[in-house]
């Protein structure tokens, strides 16, 4: 008998917490009497010194191929009627599988995402809509955070979290997605190295008239980025932003959103100058040092993208 799951996940730098994460998918899967396959998909160039349990089916490659095509590696063997697709730094609820799996029944659901909690217990925000010209400038501008109700973002609005239903699109942090229709759309598009290929893909499966669910009952403890020490890379971010525009808009759409995106990061540069020289705790003073230099080197990504 196949498995009802096949979990993918693809490391990179993930070594401290994927004995973690791979225990707490186990454990959930077999609280609901659900059969489960592990798929890890390698892709450091060094092959970091992973522990993984004895029936993992493990993937290694010689380079970091992107995410999406370590997604589409894991998927081409997988034999699960759905495919959990997971960070490596993510821990699973022992109940979460119990109430992600009470859609299966639904052949109208193509995704159903969970409710993700930060390791401080603050909501990680995942509802999302398809970015487009307004969406990026009310991310850009926090107008999605300071009045999310006036604005119609479900992403910043709480109340969004609080039940279950259908949305626009789900965050790639830990989902689940039907394998045929995976197939259907041909995977994730491999130009997107990493960074928003989850709402290309979103937008693919809603195109086709699939439904995406998030599923508020089950919860998914995130730590977010631990291969990147919690920041994005601002190099692959941008490529992967215009990417996206580019692909569903056009390139003069892509560069006015671009322009957007710039402007929020020359304010959010200098918010965090204004922190540094202000605060005098040495930890408070080296976090915005470092966001500050994140937010230069997104500028000057941003500026050469929108010459490129």
């Amino acid at each position: 008998m196949p498995p009802q799951i096949s979990a993918i996940i693809v490391l990179y730098k993930s070594e401290k917490f994927i004995g973690d994460c791979i225990k707490s998918i186990l454990k959930s899967a077999k609280q609901v009497k659900l059969k489960i396959e592990i798929i890890l998909v390698v892709n450091d160039k060094k092959n970091h010194q992973y522990i993984f349990p004895e029936k993992a089916i493990v993937i290694k490659s010689n380079k970091n191929l992107g995410y999406a095509k370590g997604i589409n590696i894991g998927a081409k063997i997988a034999k699960g009627e759905w495919l959990l697709i997971a960070n490596p730094d993510t821990i699973t609820d022992r109940n979460a599988l119990y109430y992600l799996s009470k859609h299966f029944f639904n052949n109208k659901i193509g995704i159903i995402g969970p409710k993700i909690i930060l390791p401080d217990n603050t909501l990680q925000l995942t509802i999302n809509q398809i970015p487009s010209f307004s969406s990026i400038f009310l991310e850009q501008s926090y107008l999605y955070k300071i009045r999310p109700f006036i604005f119609f973002s479900p992403k910043a609005n709480i109340d969004n979290y609080l039940s279950s239903h259908f949305v626009d699109a789900l965050e790639g942090t830990y989902f689940l997605v039907r394998r045929k229709y995976f197939e259907k759309i041909y995977g994730m598009d491999e130009q997107f190295f990493l960074y928003f290929e989850d709402m290309d893909f979103c937008k693919r499966i809603t195109n086709k008239n699939y439904k995406i669910l998030f599923e508020s009952k089950a919860k998914i403890i995130h730590y977010r980025s631990l291969s990147t020490d919690g920041v994005m890379m601002a190099e692959e971010y941008v490529k992967s932003f215009r990417k996206l525009f580019i692909k569903y808009y056009s390139k003069q759409y892509a560069i006015n959103t671009l322009c957007f995106l710039l402007l929020g990061n020359i304010s959010r540069q200098y918010y965090w100058s204004i922190k540094e020289k202000i605060t005098n705790n040495v930890s408070s003073k080296l976090r915005a040092l470092n966001m500050k230099k994140y937010y230069q080197d997104m500028k000057s990504e941003c500026l050469k993208y929108l010459f490129a």
